[in-house]
């Protein structure tokens, strides 16, 4: 396996590329066992492909992933097959674009670091993205219910925000006055907003994709456009 498949790793909670710092790496090589009539081993053939696994850390943010790279030594490294095992799932954080991945990773590092202002960076960072994707109000409740009267996120997911008097006023983005569970509800608040406005629309275009490719090679499922 050539080296130079490190370059081509991508985090598999923020997306981002080049940014990986090893910290294991296995690899070996498919062998084609050659046996007699008689069922005595010949001789063990080494196959120019096999699999390897790496462990690596983002630079960005601070979170491991292990990667399985299928190659060829007639590929060169960007073409060999990576698949990531863990994270089983993509963070939501490869979706956020730009300033909005930025924020939500900064509250993110600062939960796992426990600090107090945790709650105060994640209602900002939601905050940042609700106005991004076009929400207008004088408060972040104000515009997660705003998103839901556009359609871009579910009517319960804005009621169970209400219900959160923590968003109603400016005292939100004072972490210091979040106690841990109304941190942790936030958090999922949070989650479930960013699953509606990037990673569902995101995935929709992936099966769109794929459907257009079926076409494409003749084997389209239905004629319904």
């Amino acid at each position: 396996m050539d080296a130079g498949y490190f370059k081509n790793l991508a985090c598999g909670h923020c997306g981002r590329k080049g940014l990986m710092r090893l910290l294991a790496e296995y690899s070996e090589r498919d062998v084609e066992t050659l046996k007699s009539p008689c069922g005595y081993l010949v001789k063990e053939s080494p196959r120019p492909w096999g699999v390897g696994y790496c462990l690596s850390l983002c630079l960005s943010c601070e979170r491991p992933t292990l990667t399985r790279i299928d190659w060829h030594e007639d590929c060169a490294p960007g073409d060999y097959a990576y698949t990531v095992l863990y994270p089983r799932e993509g963070s939501i954080l490869k979706y956020l674009p730009g300033r909005a991945g930025e924020l939500y990773l900064a509250a993110l590092k600062a939960g796992e670091a426990g600090r107090c202002n945790f709650a105060g960076l994640l209602a900002g960072a939601l905050d940042f993205i609700c106005t991004s994707c076009g929400a207008s109000g004088n408060s972040l409740l104000e515009k997660i219910e705003d998103l839901a009267e556009k359609g871009k996120i579910p009517e319960r997911l804005a009621s169970l925000a209400g219900r959160l008097a923590l968003l109603k006023g400016s005292a939100c983005f004072d972490g210091g006055r979040f106690a841990e569970e109304e941190a942790a509800v936030l958090k999922s608040l949070c989650e479930a907003v960013l699953e509606y406005l990037y990673r569902a629309p995101a995935l929709v275009e992936r099966v769109a994709a794929g459907i257009a490719g079926l076409k494409a090679k003749g084997r389209e499922i239905s004629s319904r456009t």
